[in-house]
């Protein structure tokens, strides 16, 4: 769960905050279900009110929760969002120990994800611990035998992992993906560069098929093939 500090400064001077629900993964999942399509989500949850918020939330916009667990022994993981006066925000993570940090791979079912066509991963969730890396590893692995699409969305946050880690483990998970979809910012952490055509060729040579590059509020660029499409907003 997500608070996010009602007024603008720093936190120790903040008094009121908004609580929602935030992950990369559930927007997915929710945003699919609302263009016509089905999608389930697997996880781990504290059993917690804050565990239920999230668990009610993604049921009621219709995404499939069979398969998230709910923890008796870890809280759901939480964080902070500042903002300033001059525009920027900043995350405070607190989410060391929490439900999610403990998934293991005997969390994946596997008759389970062998019945969807896609399995989505944000790179969020393997730099949670070393238990959520393996888990990631092998849903991705196990998606990929099955002939499942695996889309892979490397989302570098460094304050839930150091650099050289994220960079090491995001490499080796591109090795089964199918679908990449990097933004500027992860290919200069990833590859010092944050020019679209050198970081899809960068994630192509792990085997990618379809790298789509996200160039901020412009849209995005998407390479297929040997096909270059720009989103709209970019306009070329």
């Amino acid at each position: 769960v997500v608070f996010d500090s009602l007024s603008k400064g720093k936190l120790r001077y903040s008094q009121d905050y908004e609580c929602h629900i935030g992950g990369a993964e559930t927007n997915t999942a929710v945003a699919l279900v609302k263009l016509n399509h089905s999608a389930g989500w697997i996880s781990k949850l504290g059993n917690d009110e804050f565990g239920a918020k999230i668990k009610n939330t993604v049921a009621g916009e219709g995404v499939e929760v069979c398969q998230v667990l709910m923890d008796d022994n870890a809280p759901t993981g939480i964080f902070f969002r500042q903002r300033l006066e001059n525009g920027e925000s900043r995350n405070f993570y607190y989410r060391k120990g929490s439900a999610a940090s403990t998934m293991t791979p005997d969390l994946i079912d596997l008759n389970y994800l062998k019945s969807g066509k896609i399995l989505h991963i944000s790179g969020i969730t393997p730099g949670l611990s070393k238990e959520a890396e393996e888990t990631t590893e092998y849903a991705m692995a196990a998606a990929k035998e099955s002939g499942l699409l695996v889309s892979f969305d490397p989302n570098l946050r460094l304050k839930v992992w150091p650099l050289e880690q994220a960079r090491r483990t995001t490499n080796r998970l591109l090795k089964y993906a199918d679908i990449v979809f990097p933004g500027q910012e992860e290919g200069r952490l990833l590859y010092g560069t944050e020019e679209p055509d050198e970081i899809a060729r960068q994630m192509k040579a792990y085997g990618a098929g379809t790298v789509v590059v996200k160039i901020g509020e412009q849209g995005c660029i998407g390479y297929e093939n040997k096909e270059k499409c720009y989103s709209k907003e970019i306009g070329r």
